[in-house]
């Protein structure tokens, strides 16, 4: 009986070690925000690419509020992904025009 609680203790501290260790390794970390980083700038570049087709589509009068409600919310989620990028202070907002209606 005591031979089962041994090996799951056992188990449990080496958990722990390697969580201490493993969390100590500061260029592991750093490497993982900077991937992080990077990742939020492709989102941001693909978010203005998105606003830019949007800002050029010409649509009919009935579903311009539809195209309009989809750049608020891309305008919206830039903003929060730029907000938490301190990295993204380079790179321009969506277009803060409404959408072009079609004659």
């Amino acid at each position: 009986m005591l031979r089962p609680q041994f090996a799951l203790s056992a188990l449990l501290i080496g958990l722990l070690l390697a969580g201490l260790f493993g969390a100590s390794a500061p260029g592991a970390h750093a490497d993982r925000i900077a991937a992080k980083r990077a990742q939020a700038q492709g989102v941001l570049a693909q978010l203005q690419q998105l606003d830019d087709r949007a800002h050029q589509m010409r649509v009919p009068l009935g579903v311009a509020s539809v195209l309009y409600t989809l750049r608020e919310h891309i305008a919206l989620i830039y903003a929060r992904i730029a907000r938490a990028t301190p990295a993204s202070t380079g790179s321009r907002p969506p277009n803060e025009q409404g959408p072009p209606l079609a004659p």
